[in-house]
This record gives structure tokens, sequence and C-alpha cells, in this order.
């Protein structure tokens, strides 16, 4: 009787390790989306990030010569995400009379996510004050590598290097 339990002891073993771990075509362990490695702990570069949302944590209230960005009211903010010095985003949405003392986070959702590609280039969002009458002031930026192969795919990235303005992408991954 003994032996009886034994061995269904040991085939249940079996089975378990049998289902838990299954094994692709390769022989690789089958891992979440993303990852790779006998533990799952090898993270697979994403062919392309998506950033589905921008959210505008912080711009400043004056400009450089410490006066209101627009004659007679707060900026009109917009925008731009950019790759190696070329644009490759322009917001359409501009958030007229944005004041940036509020606290007020200002989304914009572009109505296609915006690709980034290459995830070892440099990549800049830019923050613009819309005029009508001249030039368009600009009013801080960020530089940023869209992928690090060691944060566990955040859905969020922090923007924030202390300075004018700060942001926060919402994100989603291809592989």
């Amino acid at each position: 009787m003994k032996k009886l339990h034994i061995s269904s002891l040991l085939i249940l073993i079996v089975l378990f390790f049998s289902i838990s771990c299954s094994k692709t075509e390769d022989g690789d362990e089958h891992c979440p989306e993303g990852y790779t490695g006998k533990n799952c702990d090898i993270q697979i570069t994403p062919d392309t990030v998506f950033i589905t949302e921008i959210k505008v944590l912080r711009f400043p209230a004056s400009n450089i010569l410490e006066e209101n960005w627009d004659t007679n009211s707060n900026a009109d903010i917009y925008v731009q995400v950019w790759q190696n010095n070329e644009q490759i985003w322009n917001s359409t949405m501009i958030f007229a009379n944005a004041i940036s003392d509020t606290g007020t986070q200002y989304r914009f959702i572009p109505a296609d996510t915006i690709a980034l590609t290459d995830q070892m280039a440099q990549y800049a969002i830019q923050l613009f004050d819309q005029d009508n009458a001249s030039e368009d002031d600009y009013m801080g930026g960020i530089n940023f590598i869209s992928y690090s192969n060691n944060n566990g795919f955040p859905e969020s990235m922090i923007l924030d290097d202390g300075d004018k303005v700060a942001f926060e992408l919402l994100l989603e991954y291809v592989w």
C-alpha cells in the first residue's frame, strides 16, 4: 500500500512540473509577454513603444522675461514630440489660457497613438505657447529614451528633470 502512495505522489509531482512549465518549440520556457529566459527574467526589447496620452504636470507661469506668455491672458499650450531633431507628432489640441499653478494636469490624447520605433533613439517632448500674431513661444522640454531593459515595462513614465516643465507619458508596448 505504501508503494502505491509513493508512486502516486511521484506521478503527481511529475504532472505538476510538466503542466506548470510549458515549453515552446525552441525549448524556451513559456514566459509572460515581453520576457524570455530560463527564469523569464530577461526583458525583450519591444518593437514599438506607443504613447497613448501625454499629461503636462508643470510649466512656467511666465516667460524668460518674467512676463505673461500672452499679453492679456495665460498661455495657450500644446505639445510636440521629436525624434533625433525631427518632429514626429504635433498636438492638434490646444489648451487656451492654461494656468500653471493650480495643479491641473492638461491631458493630450492623440487621435492615433504616437509610435516610438527606435528604442535607442533620443526623443524629446516640448511644450509651446501658441501665438497667433507672432512665432509660438518655446516653454520647455525634456529629452528621454523610450525604453529601459530593466524597468518592467511601466504603464507610465514621469519626465521631470526638476526644471520648468514636467510630463507624464502613458505607454503601451508591442513586441
